[in-house]
């Protein structure tokens, strides 16, 4: 029996991926894809919530460390996407 699925996705390969590996064996009714977030509002409310220092060490974080991870992890997911077989197509017709 198929299930009925509605997806909220970030439009990033992760997604793609899931929706490639889901959409043989089951119905998926609608996609909605989410917009980026304002950052300068986001950033604002984080300082009021957290404070100024607790924000500067939180975005001096997100900038270094995923970029680095992203160099160093590059062939093990490579490897893992032959190994698995994994579809990263895009979905961009289905997308509403």
């Amino acid at each position: 029996m198929m299930k009925n699925i509605v997806m909220l996705i970030g439009g990033d390969h992760s997604s793609f991926a899931i929706y490639n590996a889901l959409k043989n064996d089951n119905n998926i009714v609608k996609i909605i894809m989410d917009g980026p977030m304002n950052k300068k509002a986001f950033l604002k409310r984080r300082i009021k919530r957290l404070g100024l220092f607790k924000v500067i060490g939180q975005v001096i974080f997100q900038v270094t460390i995923p970029r680095f991870l992203r160099l160093v992890s590059r062939r093990r997911i490579q490897n893992i996407i032959n190994d698995y077989g994994i579809n990263l197509g895009t979905i961009e017709s289905f997308i509403k």
